[in-house]
């Protein structure tokens, strides 16, 4: 008989019995002809397109986040813009040419500084009067006196400007405008009394002596009233030592099945929030009403009575936390009880999904609101990202970044190959649930792309502000060229759909795009994210070892603004506060006070663009 004794390695003995075989060659010469290797490999893909597939989801993401970030800034616009249309506000000249003295009132924007405009805008506000004589000052202005009902909101702490909002005595009446609730009882009284109820009253010449209602005029908050917080530099170093601190926790305690279901729990939460609820209040309710006129009207009709602490639910609450509850709990399950939960389609997608709803969730509610504070941040976290990622492993060993993301936690993976069941194997192998992650597809080795959400979530802090910088721009450059056009010394810009040449069209869209993209500066910032994080996944597929993100994405963010914000030459308005923003949260506490508007036939500050 013949023996020829044969060796089966798997892939991972490879390389070793390869310099074996080698070795073997070089010392004994021709013996090595009786050693047969005959390998058999298994192909992959040498590029995973789930990396491409996480870089779309992040951009979009982070898209979207900062673009609604703004969104108050565009309704305060269409709100201002419908309340000039119907007469409810009013563009007139500043004090500076009309030639009477400016009043301090408390609706109060200078357009002046921005644009090069003197206008100012004068809201109607119910109760405001004005005497015969005032309402023949000179220009065909009526001064507003300082008893009258307006609130306050001085462009500068000294109060020396002199272009304004100014709270105008022309109001809608009682039925346009519903009653404020400071007003007192004879007030209200006296506005039912004046006239119909469907035809627009003069208010009465009686002075109102309300007391004004006052709001914080050196505020920067881009949401002026909403439920949002706005970050300052103790914030930012407070921020990345609890990260520091929280890293540490992880990496040196098993605490991976306690932030899976921590994070399961707070993205239910924020899928209601984000997804659910805004999901069936347009399918069932607002706008598409798929049910019917009945289903819309019960989903809107308190759910539980008047039981204590849930008397104010809906059945939409009920039905929105329902559906985002049962996936989060699913989501949990599958995590705790699967060796491989990845390799699970449900759970790495509802993972995706709860990550880009916290990502919306945060950058709506979270602010910077100066170069400065994004600065601090983007440098103590890069520098956060590097000792973590490449010199972590000179200390403890290994990479702590790394280890945390992935999930490594010592378990051998032969022995949950041989013994899924085992309860120390369930779940052992999932990252770290705070990330988008996508699986390799076709590719036996397992493996997946993933991204951190803290790199969508700190560098969209500072791509979140330069929106909302641009949309406060706009807004106060639309209310100047509204103001030029009502007072004749602009033309009106054509809209789109007033062009009937497709080219013309074509080069309007296409001019809007191009602004977008390269004339402010949310465009330019989208565009230099891209780039940074195409660059880091290229040095990950060719040097196979992970990279911190941060450490592309803040020089190309954190660089973009700095070089541009210098070549405009307005870096140091943007590293203190841009003035822009100030009078764009002024203007939007101005269109919280404008009452609903009625329908208008044509709407002149509307169909004035800006090019």
């Amino acid at each position: 008989d013949i023996f020829i004794p044969a060796l089966f390695v798997t892939m991972e003995s490879g390389d070793e019995l390869y310099e074996v075989v080698v070795d073997a060659a070089i010392q004994q010469g021709e013996i090595v002809q009786f050693v047969n290797v005959v390998p058999y490999a298994r192909w992959y893909p040498p590029v995973h397109f789930s990396g491409i597939v996480v870089w779309v989801v992040a951009l979009l993401t982070l898209g979207v986040s900062a673009y609604g970030s703004a969104t108050e800034y565009r309704t305060s616009w269409k709100k201002i813009s419908q309340a000039v249309s119907d007469g409810v506000v009013v563009f007139q000249r500043s004090a500076g040419n009309s030639g009477r003295e400016r009043v301090e009132t408390e609706d109060t924007v200078d357009l002046d500084n921005e644009n090069g405009g003197d206008f100012e805008l004068e809201m109607a506000n119910q109760g405001a009067s004005a005497t015969p004589a005032e309402s023949n000052g000179e220009n065909g202005s009526t001064p507003t006196s300082p008893g009258s009902d307006s609130f306050s909101i001085d462009d500068d702490a000294d109060g020396t400007n002199e272009d304004d909002f100014v709270g105008n005595p022309t109001s809608p009446s009682p039925a346009d405008t519903p009653a404020s609730t400071e007003e007192t009882a004879a007030g209200e009284e006296g506005a039912a009394s004046s006239g119909p109820a469907t035809e627009q009253q003069e208010p009465p010449a009686t002075p109102n002596t309300q007391q004004p209602q006052r709001v914080n005029a050196n505020s920067q908050s881009s949401t002026a009233g909403a439920q949002s917080m706005e970050l300052n530099a103790l914030h930012v170093v407070l921020f990345v030592a609890c990260a520091s601190g929280f890293l540490f926790i992880l990496f040196f305690f098993n605490l991976d099945k306690v932030i899976r279901v921590l994070y399961g729990i707070g993205g239910s939460v924020a899928m209601n929030h984000i997804l659910f609820y805004p999901l069936y209040d347009k399918l069932l309710v607002s706008k598409f009403r798929l049910g019917g006129a009945k289903i819309a009207n019960k989903l809107q009709s308190n759910a539980f009575g008047k039981l204590p602490y849930i008397s104010n639910l809906t059945w939409m609450e009920v039905l929105s936390a329902a559906s985002a509850w049962s996936f989060g709990i699913a989501w949990i399950v599958i995590g705790m009880t699967r060796v491989h939960p990845m390799s699970n389609g449900y759970y790495w997608f509802i993972q995706d999904v709860m990550g880009v709803c916290f990502c919306i969730l945060i950058l709506g509610l979270i602010h910077i609101n100066t170069i400065m504070v994004a600065s601090i941040l983007l440098c103590l976290v890069f520098v956060y990202d590097i000792f973590y990622v490449f010199i972590s492993p000179y200390i403890v060993g290994s990479s702590m970044m790394i280890d945390v993301a992935t999930g490594a936690n010592g378990i051998d993976p032969t022995f949950c190959e041989k013994y899924p069941s085992d309860k120390a194997c369930r779940g052992a192998f999932a990252p770290l649930p705070m990330l988008l992650a996508v699986p390799w597809f076709n590719d036996f080795r397992g493996g997946f792309s993933m991204l951190g959400l803290g790199d969508i979530i700190l560098p969209g802090l500072l791509i979140s502000f330069a929106a909302r910088y641009d949309a406060a721009r706009d807004l106060v450059k639309k209310c100047t060229q509204t103001s030029t056009i009502r007072s004749g010394e602009n033309d009106l810009d054509i809209a789109p759909e007033d062009v009937e040449s497709s080219s013309s069209r074509y080069h309007y869209h296409f001019g809007r795009v191009q602004k977008a993209l390269f004339y402010g500066y949310f465009g330019p910032l989208m565009i230099a994210y891209g780039i940074g994080l195409m660059v880091a996944y290229i040095v990950v597929w060719s040097t196979k070892t992970g990279q911190p993100a941060l450490l592309y994405l803040v020089p190309a963010c954190l660089g973009t603004v700095l070089f541009l914000g210098w070549r405009r030459r307005e870096l140091s308005e943007l590293w203190s506060g841009p003035v822009a923003m100030k009078k764009a949260n002024k203007m939007v506490n101005v269109a919280k006070k404008i009452p609903a508007a009625r329908p208008a036939s044509s709407n002149v500050a509307e169909s004035a663009t800006m090019v």
